[in-house]
């Protein structure tokens, strides 16, 4: 693998790891708010919400710091077997914004 590709590889999982932290920041934020609006049923929707996307994002951060590129291409293989069409659509949609970018 090139030096260019491990340095965007590298600077991707930074970004994630620190969006994650982020998005734990926030929850643990919001978390007081909740307390002081428990009244409200659509904040505790956000709230659960918040929570739900700060552990995604954490998911996604640690599944980028210990992957390495082949374990990241096995798994993306096995999604598209696993959901063809998705994985279609997902292409032409990222195919056609990369396309607009490229005009623009």
């Amino acid at each position: 693998m090139s030096p260019d590709a491990m340095k965007t590889i590298n600077r991707m999982k930074e970004s994630v790891s620190e969006i994650a932290s982020r998005a734990r920041e926030t929850v643990r934020g919001s978390s007081g708010i909740h307390h002081v609006a428990k009244s409200s049923p659509s904040d505790e929707k956000l709230s659960e919400f918040t929570r739900d996307i700060a552990h995604k994002v954490g998911a996604a951060a640690g599944y980028l710091t210990r992957s390495d590129l082949n374990r990241m291409s096995r798994d993306t293989v096995r999604l598209c077997r696993q959901y063809p069409a998705q994985s279609i659509a997902t292409a032409m949609a990222v195919g056609f914004l990369i396309g607009r970018m490229r005009r623009s």
